[in-house]
């Protein structure tokens, strides 16, 4: 009984010698530092290159997604935001007839309001929109349309 007892407390150190170690690296796995991305609204953190994931206009009161009436030729294409306040504008994937390449500029206001010439394209350009949110990867305009007097858009661009 002595010599079975005296097994059954080596098999269980055995267990956990071999236990330990893993209970450790659970826990300090779990205890990873919390890492959370914080993106400011400058133009050095918004700089990047960025493809259109939506297009609203503002309807009744309430923004209706219009992305679907876009040109297909223009729901690939890409503008590039340097962080010094130059743009680019390529006609990426399927191409418009002709091709819509272009220079441009962006620039950030004051007051956190963004503009963009995006070199004649005309489908990045906004003129003083609100930065309504970003968080590293996609960024939200707010503002008046300037083809659409008097309505609001909305646009979501993807890095």
């Amino acid at each position: 009984s002595f010599f079975f007892n005296l097994l059954i407390i080596k098999t269980s150190m055995m267990k956990l010698k071999f236990l330990a170690p893993a209970l450790l690296l659970i826990v300090f796995a779990s205890c990873k530092k919390n890492e959370t991305n914080t993106c400011g609204k400058t133009m050095a953190d918004i700089a990047g290159t960025y493809s259109i994931s939506k297009l609203e206009f503002e309807r009744s009161g309430a923004f209706v997604d219009f992305t679907d009436s876009l040109e297909d030729c223009n729901k690939d294409d890409k503008l590039t935001l340097n962080a010094n306040g130059t743009s680019s504008y390529q006609d990426a994937g399927v191409a418009c007839d002709p091709p819509e390449n272009a220079a441009g500029t962006w620039s950030i206001d004051s007051e956190g309001r963004m503009s963009i010439d995006d070199g004649g394209a005309d489908i990045f350009s906004v003129s003083t929109a609100e930065i309504t949110s970003f968080d590293c990867n996609t960024l939200v305009l707010t503002g008046i349309s300037p083809g659409f007097a008097g309505f609001s858009f909305r646009l979501t661009i993807k890095k």
